[in-house]
């Protein structure tokens, strides 16, 4: 029986079937040092990088698979096929086409995640790399895998390089027009001390406009601390923007939805914009009192704007079917060009079924990108994100 070592703690369930292999996940935290028996570079996967504790919530969204794949903690796979979902609303990111690469000594693995990039990219025409991620899925189960990224970093950089490939800068927005261009990306996801997940070639474009993987590592883009946000509510947002690719510029207009205590407000303030914020308590400072923000003291819900705005920006806690229509009410009149709308959830599985309907809902209505993601930043609930052109 072969074993894959997993880094940290022990990964949920004993046994699993990897398209025709068996393996067991309560592997040592040592490198395993028997005989090993890896997929055949034929067999892909559609892995997941999921936030750790929400692995049942992708879980259910993914649906069930007559082949049970392998699993680590906050990575899911599926056998790679027309029907695998390209943009599930709970994965993070998304590894394409992955093929599992496995050794029995932790020295020999950045050679050999380099030589499966290679393997991989023969299959693409652009020798352009837009995107070199080396990662781990998570810091805390993780943390005694990551020796290995440096070298294996190393060792993809060289190999690409010897092989004439160059690597585009790492700038998000150029990485995704790179994309457009079908220029492959290099994604390995460092999942034990001797194993690995690697994926490489062209990123699949999604109908509802983007790319199906996050151009950060892991799915994690950077964000800036800001001490005088009055919540750390801020986070979610700021994280929001940099999926959507863009966020409320100098002088446009903003309505903020059960905004108090305005982290949300604020962060669209500090840009330029004028914010109405709608909220039956009031705003906190920063917020509170600037000049381009206008306060009205009542029901998020019931309020419709004079005229259209740039952007609507909700963070109410309520059921979740009055969050879609409220997202579907502000789309279908043209109230907005741009939205954010929290969804919250109760329950820890089978929400993607409520949220699923109003992406398809905005993509008919015109917006020309529309999805909605749990992030890094979220607890038990998920941003719905848009914008028209």
């Amino acid at each position: 029986m072969s074993s894959y070592a997993v880094c940290g703690r022990q990964a949920r369930g004993s046994i699993i079937l990897h398209l025709g292999h068996t393996f067991n996940l309560h592997a040592p935290l040592e490198p395993d040092s028997r005989t090993t028996v890896p997929p055949s570079p034929a067999d892909t996967l559609s892995a997941y990088i999921v936030e750790p504790e929400f692995e049942p919530a992708l879980d259910a969204e993914l649906g069930a698979s007559s082949i049970r794949t392998p699993r680590w903690p906050g990575v899911l796979t599926r056998p790679s096929s027309s029907s695998a979902k390209p943009d599930p609303m709970f994965a993070r990111q998304s590894l394409p086409a992955a093929t599992v690469v496995k050794v029995s000594d932790s020295a020999e693995l950045p050679a050999k995640i380099a030589q499966e990039v290679l393997r991989q990219l023969a299959s693409s025409k652009n020798k352009d790399i837009a995107g070199l991620f080396v990662y781990t899925p998570h810091d805390g189960p993780f943390k005694s895998c990551t020796p290995l990224l440096a070298p294996t970093r190393t060792a993809v950089k060289q190999s690409t390089s010897d092989a004439h490939y160059r690597l585009l800068p790492p700038d998000p927005k150029a990485i995704l027009r790179a994309w457009g261009r079908e220029a492959p990306c290099v994604q390995v996801a460092i999942v034990g001390r001797t194993s690995a997940l690697v994926s490489a070639g062209i990123v699949p474009a999604l109908n509802a406009g983007g790319f199906a993987v996050a151009p950060w590592a892991a799915g994690l883009p950077s964000i800036t601390t800001d001490k005088q946000a009055p919540s750390r509510a801020y986070r979610k947002l700021e994280e929001t923007f940099q999926w959507l690719g863009r966020a409320p510029r100098q002088d446009e207009t903003v309505v903020d939805l059960g905004g108090a205590p305005g982290g949300w407000a604020h962060t669209a303030l500090k840009r330029g914009a004028f914010v109405t914020a709608v909220d039956r308590s009031p705003l906190a400072p920063p917020a509170a009192g600037h000049p381009r923000l206008n306060q009205i003291q009542g029901d998020a819900f019931a309020f419709v704007p004079p005229a259209p705005v740039d952007w609507l920006l909700c963070d109410v806690i309520c059921e979740p079917p009055r969050s879609i229509d409220l997202i579907d009410r502000w789309a279908a009149n043209g109230w907005c060009r741009n939205l954010v709308v929290t969804v919250k959830f109760k329950g820890p599985v089978g929400n993607h079924v409520v949220v699923e309907p109003i992406v398809a809902r905005l993509s008919a209505l015109g917006f020309a990108f529309a999805r909605a993601k749990h992030m890094h930043n979220n607890h038990n609930e998920i941003e719905v994100f848009a914008y028209k052109s």
